[in-house]
């Protein structure tokens, strides 16, 4: 079926993703001696996870399902899809709404036009 301009698009697939905070994988880092499989991951999340949009310096999001085989383009043009992240106004600086939903503001995506039946998903990654 088609899917209108607004929508959550592949919401289950992106909202599996794991976060790797700055401080997380300098606990990591330090507290593992010679843990093959978290030096593995960390070195997995530094090449495949992207810098958070929200959770600061460092911050990475590392996506774990089907979601990262959706093709991203730099041009807002080319894209018919985006992180609703990348809609948010400048963030006060306190807001109790914004601080409990934040991780899902960086990974979930929305349709920013019309998508025809069979037409490939594609995300802005600007």
């Amino acid at each position: 079926r088609d899917v209108r301009k607004g929508p959550y698009v592949m919401a289950e697939e992106h909202a599996t993703s794991i976060f790797v905070t700055s401080d997380l994988h300098q606990n990591l880092t330090r507290s593992t001696s010679s843990g093959a499989i978290v030096k593995d991951f960390l070195e997995f999340a530094d090449k495949y996870g992207r810098e958070s949009l929200t959770e600061g310096p460092g911050s990475r999001v590392v996506g774990v399902g089907p979601s990262i085989l959706t093709r991203k383009v730099r041009e807002r043009e080319g894209a018919n899809v985006a992180r609703i992240s990348t809609f948010l106004p400048p963030r006060p600086t306190f807001s109790p709404v914004f601080e409990r939903n934040k991780r899902m503001f960086d990974v979930l995506i929305v349709a920013t036009r019309d998508i025809v039946k069979g037409e490939e998903v594609i995300l802005y990654e600007g």
